[in-house]
Parts: structure tokens; C-alpha cells; sequence
């Protein structure tokens, strides 16, 4: 398991390693996956060093000396747009840094990131920021490549900076409008949970009223719906 940790000197930077095991093979693959996604693909990320440090290990039941770490840029509370949900002040609440978008079908995202950050986006003016991250990942899908674990931070500058990506995996379907339901079309099962984005909507081009910067088949048969 991995472990994200602020340096107390450094509030700034964090130190990314893992609890158990020296992280041999686990933390310069993370450090292979994100260059990939910013040399070759343009997409944003938390900023990081790929630098792999040798760290001491705390745990004394940990047969290794030392674990591989790297260092990233530390995204406080303060500097991004939390996702609140529940009722404040009840055991219900919570708030989470971390959102996990829906994008395309195949993806682990949830609706409720969706909805909320549409709403954050209009609430501040911040359509287009984010617009440029979304057009830079649909254009990793048309590769037919997609992040596992599609997840990130909201920025105050409405930029979608990618964390904690597990993989990039090969698409088998064809990218169409019907595929990338998180971005032209509502779900096929709504709850009552997508009732409080019901003014914004909860699929992007519809939500903030922009469109992609690159061109996708509509996939008109697949897209009907009853």
C-alpha cells in the first residue's frame, strides 16, 4: 500500500513510498506511467520529481532497510476544490480532495464527482481550464488507451491535475459519443443522488456548455435511448 506524506520542513512537498515492502518495483513504475501520461500525452498531473529515493523504513517488522520514494507537489485543502457531501455536522458528512470523474463507460469513476465538479466549475468561471484537460485525456482515448483508476485533483484554477493513476490499459470498443457517456450523454440508471446536480448536469459537454477541442463520432445508433 502506498503512503502519501507531507515533509514537515517542506509543507509544500510530499514524499510518495509504501507502507510494506521497499516499493522496488511499485514506485518507479508509478514514476514510468506518469511520464508517459505528460511526455507523450500532454496530460496534467500532481507536478513531481523522477528522482527514486531510498528512504528508511519505520516499520521494525519490515525486513528491508529502506523503500523507494519520490517526492510530489502537495495539494493542501486550501488549494483545491473539496467534494462535500452529506450534511454538516452528522456522521453522514464528508469531504474528499480526491475525485474520481466517469468518463467512459469502462472507467471506475462516479456520477456524483461528475455533477459536482460541473457545478464548482460554473459556480467560478472555470469551464474552459478544465475543458483543456478533458480534450487532452479524450485524446489518450482515441488511442484507444485509458488511465485505470482515473483520479485527481480539482486546482482553484479549474486544471484537473491527474494523482494516483494504477495503469494505462488498451481500449477495445470504438471511442464514439455513445462510449464517453461521461461527456455527452446522462447515465442510463439516475438515483436521487444526481437530483442535486439536476440545474448542471452530470456529463460534461452539457454541464459546461462547451465543446471537446477534438472532433468524436456521435455514434447516433448506440446513443438511443428509451
Amino acid at each position: 500500500m502506498k503512503v502519501v506524506g507531507q515533509l514537515k520542513d517542506y509543507p509544500r512537498i510530499a514524499l510518495v513510498s509504501v507502507q510494506e515492502g521497499s516499493g522496488a518495483s511499485q514506485i518507479p513504475k508509478e514514476i514510468d506511467l506518469l511520464s508517459e501520461l505528460v511526455d507523450n500525452h500532454g496530460i496534467r498531473t500532481i507536478p513531481f520529481s523522477r528522482r527514486i529515493l531510498d528512504v528508511p523504513v519505520c516499520d521494525v517488522c519490515n525486513e528491508e532497510p529502506t523503500a523507494k520514494a519520490y517526492l510530489q507537489f502537495y495539494f493542501n485543502d486550501d488549494m483545491c476544490f473539496l467534494f462535500r457531501e452529506g450534511e454538516p455536522g452528522t456522521e453522514d458528512y464528508c469531504e474528499e480532495s480526491m475525485r474520481k470523474l466517469k468518463i467512459c463507460q469502462e472507467d471506475e469513476g462516479c456520477w456524483e464527482f461528475n455533477g459536482d465538479t460541473i457545478k464548482v466549475l460554473q459556480e467560478h468561471g472555470l469551464q474552459k481550464a478544465f475543458m483543456e484537460d478533458l480534450t487532452n485525456y479524450v485524446r489518450l482515448l482515441a488511442k484507444n488507451q485509458r488511465v485505470v483508476d482515473l483520479q485527481g485533483l480539482l486546482g482553484l484554477d479549474g486544471h484537473f491535475y491527474l494523482a494516483d493513476p494504477l495503469d494505462i490499459w488498451t481500449i477495445t470498443s470504438d471511442i464514439s459519443q455513445y462510449f464517453l457517456e461521461g461527456i455527452f450523454k446522462h447515465p442510463r440508471n439516475r438515483t436521487r443522488r444526481y437530483e442535486a446536480y439536476s440545474e448542471h448536469g452530470v456529463y460534461f459537454i452539457q454541464g459546461l456548455g462547451m465543446s471537446l477541442g477534438v472532433p468524436v463520432p456521435n455514434g447516433e445508433q448506440e446513443c438511443t435511448m428509451s
